[in-house]
């Protein structure tokens, strides 16, 4: 048994429960990089894919749906994106080092 209160175990779970939404979702952006072999077009087809279902989601269910604040969903996604970015700027800045 632990000594935490519920309360406090409550917190101490969604965050951390949030981190692996995070490290998922990045984990899945860098996989999918090297699944499609550094193809910058390939990376920007699938930030822009993303970026409009997100904002379809978004415009279909403003409030209590998937893609609002704190909802896992929309926190994986956003991970997602932002290692889909990061991925890019990556393969960028080396392919210009060459």
């Amino acid at each position: 048994m632990s000594n935490l209160s519920d309360y406090l175990l409550s917190k101490i779970e969604h965050v951390l429960l949030r981190q692996g939404w995070i490290s998922e979702g990045r984990m899945d952006a860098f996989t999918f990089a090297v699944q499609c072999h550094a193809d910058v077009s390939s990376i920007e087809t699938e930030i822009k894919e993303r970026d409009a279902l997100m904002a379809e989601l978004l415009a279909d269910f403003p409030k209590n749906g998937p893609m609002s604040p704190g909802a896992s969903p929309r926190i994986y996604r956003e991970a997602y994106l932002a290692g889909l970015r990061e991925a890019l700027a990556l393969i960028q800045g080396m392919s210009a080092n060459n």
